[in-house]
């Protein structure tokens, strides 16, 4: 092939630069020695303060087929708008200032699109981490996929409630139509992160022809301090990111199916997203959700349970977010011990609860163990003070107290789940316990559902609202028998 750049690419590259400094001669060098040479590659440095200009300087100088753009740090969605705005390319590629494209990736992607007439072209992933080189597999849905759709298909109607299921949202694996990727004004969020989502998975929904190549031509760098990584992050952008695909499916009147599969892939988001977060981001977000997304794409917590690939899944958001019992747990001075209360507390039987563990004032190697927890069980939230003042951090209308050092049972939830459906509405308090004989969870109320007795050790005490009478730490006085 001859290295002189055609007057008219047949690629367009987009890249995305901010203080990459690090990593960016590697990928520009990907970028320079891919087997089509009939590309531009357009970086856009969004607003660098590293040596990063000067590098991309140092490239255009002797390649003529870059071309660089200059922007006030607005983050990579709206650099890829600007980029996509000023590409001549037929086809546009988007690859990020760290990762890597296969040498003859651009040319297999693009020969698949001009022999299909595919609007979009999707290949696997593979990915690696900086202090380990070698490749290992990151996505391989096309591999799953390919066998089971003809060469030319349109994804909304070969997969149906699986759409979004069998691709991941990120551009990098995929080739698209310029023409195709500007349809409507379609373009990309100005967020920190995630703006990259709606515009993908809203290309996926639109897209009328997709060819597939059965190869993992790109190569993703797993990065601890990325921004995608980051612990601390804006959660309301969360939100603006699903709720902006899912408006744009609104509009384009998406069928039920194709709702359906959002929701499924929202829910697996939702659920690794909250596990990503730090303690305090996460109460931003539950913050976030009472206050301004009530029913505002978490109407999904209330379809049945056949609409779902995952019921159980379903049931640990919306106990999460819809909590039917809080249980509370004492300090533990010990960080060890309040770990293992914590984390054996974590019941994968029963969803609908909260865990509320009352921790005043902790210390960084307090919290990294807190931290640990949090990613174990999203049902943990951290109270910063003493069990006598959580009432007003509890969400549910039902409150458990936990023993000074006890820890809930493996088999504790459908006895929690018996509880709550049994009692609900009818008492004020209702012990919990456990029989010391045989270690069997178990109930013992009387005729009237009024008053309830305690045998045995006690295990929890759930406290349930009572109009306007005060709460008290331990409810009512309980006489204890036997």
């Amino acid at each position: 092939m001859s290295d002189t750049a055609a007057p008219e690419p047949l690629v367009s590259v987009v890249i995305p630069v901010y203080n990459a400094e690090k990593y960016l001669r590697e990928t520009l060098d990907c970028v320079c020695n891919q087997t089509l040479r009939n590309i531009e590659i357009i970086c856009v440095d969004d607003g660098s303060t590293d040596s990063s200009q000067d590098i991309l300087q140092e490239y255009a100088a002797r390649d003529p087929r870059f071309r660089i753009l200059h922007q006030q740090n607005q983050y990579a969605g709206v650099a890829r708008n600007n980029g996509m705005a000023a590409a001549r390319g037929k086809y546009l590629s988007f690859l990020d200032a760290d990762d890597l494209f296969e040498p003859d990736m651009l040319e297999k992607m693009s020969a698949r699109a001009e022999e299909t007439g595919a609007e979009m072209v999707c290949c696997d992933v593979d990915c690696f981490t900086d202090n380990q080189q070698r490749l290992h597999p990151m996505y391989r849905l096309v591999h799953e996929l390919a066998p089971r759709v003809p060469e030319v298909f349109c994804p909304a109607e070969a997969l149906g409630k699986r759409l979004f299921q069998h691709f991941n949202p990120a551009p990098w694996n995929k080739l698209f139509l310029a023409s195709f990727a500007r349809e409507g004004g379609r373009g990309w969020l100005d967020t920190q992160y995630s703006n990259d989502l709606s515009f993908v998975l809203h290309c996926l929904f639109s897209c009328r022809r997709m060819a597939l190549i059965d190869a993992a031509l790109v190569h993703y760098r797993e990065r601890s301090n990325s921004i995608s990584h980051a612990r601390r992050r804006d959660t309301a952008v969360f939100f603006r990111a699903w709720g902006d695909l899912r408006a744009r499916l609104v509009q384009d009147n998406a069928k039920d199916e194709i709702m359906l599969s959002f929701a499924n892939v929202f829910l697996g988001h939702l659920e690794w997203f909250l596990g990503s977060l730090a303690i305090d981001s996460k109460e931003k977000l539950l913050q976030e959700y009472e206050e301004r997304y009530d029913r505002q794409g978490f109407h999904i917590l209330e379809l049945p349970d056949e609409q779902f690939e995952d019921p159980a899944k379903r049931d640990r958001m919306r106990g999460l977010f819809q909590p039917q019992l809080s249980v509370v747990v004492p300090f533990e001075k010990d960080p060890a011990a309040a770990e293992r209360i914590l984390r054996s507390s974590c019941s994968p039987d029963y969803c609908g609860y909260e865990l509320v563990y009352c921790c005043p004032a902790p210390d960084a190697a307090y919290g990294e163990m807190l931290g640990r927890c949090a990613r174990h069980c999203p049902q943990l939230r951290v109270f910063r003070g003493t069990e006598t003042d959580a009432r007003g951090f509890c969400r549910a209308p039902r409150i458990g107290v936990l023993p000074h050092g006890c820890k809930l049972a493996p088999n504790a939830g459908p006895a929690l789940d018996r509880l709550c459906r049994q009692a609900e509405g009818t008492v004020d308090l209702a012990p919990l316990c456990v029989r010391q004989s045989r270690r069997e969870l178990f109930l013992r109320y009387r005729a009237d559902r009024k008053s309830w007795c305690l045998f045995g050790r006690p295990f929890l005490t759930v406290m349930y609202s009572a109009g306007s009478r005060e709460f008290w730490l331990f409810g009512h006085r309980v006489a204890f028998f036997g």
